[in-house]
């Protein structure tokens, strides 16, 4: 903050932006609530090399989690765009239970989306909190949890990246380190990462991030590709809502990063025009007396 702010500057500052907007939210501290994908509604109908998967863009979850003594069941909606397709062949679809590595426990969802030609494409993943038992149309908040995406990666000719949303209840992250760390960058309404283009085994680690979510009962996720060659190009992303995927060992993650809460900059910005606009008019006043 300048120090010699004048008083006409903290009025306007007052008045436009809410002590709240310009506050960065706080860590998360309490016990976030674990969310597995182990009970899909349904069969798969189709197999791959990630195991079974479902090709409809639609899927429902029961027991996700339980909160407060309440069962928790969950929907995901997937929405191809741009040059991407899904559940087309190419082992594309959505995958419940998921485990890359037998060592690990399963219980997360993976997506699996195919660039079919060059240039940018993707996925928008929703995913919907619902009472148990409400046939999934009763939305439930939840307090507080956490998704661990990995393998944004890419390879040679695929860079794919990941966005998350304040208005969903984005409130921090943490990156993996290393060679693979994603590279983070602000959206109006949240924050992109971006992976290293290059292909990392899913038995790792690795183009991971942790999204610390609050108070909400949607969870909207931008999955996306930058496609150069090599068509058909599969890109596949998984989502670990216990954490279960790292084995209690987060020494390959850096620190918690709050997220700025949007338009916070944009409004202090205006507040700084008007602080100059009524400077000017206070100089031309007094030249003029």
């Amino acid at each position: 903050m300048i120090p010699l702010m004048n008083a006409t500057l903290r009025l306007l500052v007052r008045a436009a932006v809410p002590a709240a907007a310009l506050a960065l939210p706080a860590v998360i501290s309490a016990a976030p609530v674990p969310i597995v994908f182990n009970h899909p509604v349904g069969t798969p109908n189709a197999t791959g090399g990630f195991g079974n998967y479902f090709t409809a863009p639609i899927l429902h979850f029961t027991n996700v989690a339980t909160a407060g003594g309440t069962a928790i069941d969950a929907r995901v909606t997937a929405t191809p765009n741009g040059n991407a397709t899904l559940g087309t062949g190419n082992n594309s679809g959505l995958y419940a239970g998921y485990s890359s590595n037998t060592e690990q426990p399963n219980g997360d969802a993976a997506l699996l989306y195919t660039a079919e030609a060059v240039g940018p494409g993707g996925l928008t993943y929703s995913l919907e909190f619902f009472e148990a038992g409400s046939n999934f149309t009763d939305p439930y908040v939840l307090e507080e949890f956490n998704l661990m995406v990995y393998d944004v990666d890419g390879d040679v000719a695929q860079r794919e990246s990941l966005a998350a949303y304040v208005a969903d209840g984005f409130t921090s992250y943490q990156l993996s380190e290393g060679i693979s760390k994603l590279t983070v960058s602000n959206l109006d309404d949240g924050l992109n990462f971006t992976g290293v283009a290059q292909n990392f085994s899913e038995t790792a680690i690795n183009g991971a991030v942790i999204l610390n979510f609050r108070n909400t009962s949607k969870v909207r996720l931008d999955f996306s590709a930058a496609t150069t060659g090599a068509l058909p190009n599969g890109a596949f992303s998984a989502i670990d809502g216990d954490l279960s995927f790292a084995n209690g060992d987060f020494s390959g993650f850096g620190p918690v990063v709050p997220v700025p809460e949007p338009g916070a900059a944009g409004l202090l910005a205006v507040a700084c025009a008007g602080a100059a606009v009524a400077r000017r008019r206070r100089s031309s006043a007094d030249a003029a007396s």
